[in-house]
């Protein structure tokens, strides 16, 4: 199993629940002007990889939950665009402030506390690409790490939040323990654990 099967599994599952049904967006033209029962634009709440049209230069992350009702479509605006029907749409624009955003990560194969030097490091650049992924979080109103570990490396839950919790204020050590939650998956012993911020609801 990939991130992205476990990324679409998790999709799946968001889009035949509550969050699956489309609500009406907001659509400026490129002046930024609203238009007002002229086009009609829906969006659902949940989003795959979710970046603007200049894919490149986004740091996007996996899933992130959105309130369609604030997500803002630009279109080009042309003479035929309401015989046609069409919405030539340029790009679009939403608050990652408002937004939940969701990092999937796998472990198959590192260990930690190895005699090994080699798996020593393998361990310590496992850590920091996780940190690298957990920053891309730092945006986002709310973000979760989904960390499933096929080495099963924790023996423990007070040993997963230890370690949840130096990854997460590396990655933003001024509002990671508001903004950042994991969540811990073994699936050779079937544990589940996770790790809440403080105040957080999600």
């Amino acid at each position: 199993m990939t991130e992205a099967d476990i990324q679409c599994s998790l999709y799946a599952t968001l889009i035949h629940s509550h969050l699956s049904k489309p609500k009406r967006a907001i659509v400026r033209d490129r002046y930024g002007e609203k238009l007002k029962n002229k086009v009609n634009i829906s969006t659902i709440p949940v989003h795959a990889e979710l970046s603007y049209t200049e894919r490149r230069k986004t740091k996007f992350v996996d899933l992130c939950l959105i309130d369609p009702s604030e997500f803002i479509f630009l279109i080009r605006k042309t003479k035929t665009i309401a015989e046609k029907k069409r919405f030539p749409i340029t790009n679009w624009h939403w608050d990652t402030q408002r937004t939940i955003g969701i990092e999937i990560k796998i472990n198959y194969g590192v260990s930690k506390d190895s005699l090994d030097p080699q798996a020593n490091r393998n361990w310590q650049i496992f850590k920091e690409r996780l940190v690298v992924d957990l920053k891309k979080l730092k945006i986002y109103k709310r973000g979760w790490l989904i960390l499933v570990d096929h080495q099963s490396t924790f023996s423990n839950k007070k040993e997963w939040r230890k370690f949840a919790i130096d990854i997460i204020r590396r990655s933003n050590p001024k509002k990671s323990k508001k903004l950042i939650n994991a969540y811990y998956l073994s699936p050779s012993t079937g544990t589940a654990w996770s790790y809440k911020a403080p105040g957080s609801s999600f």
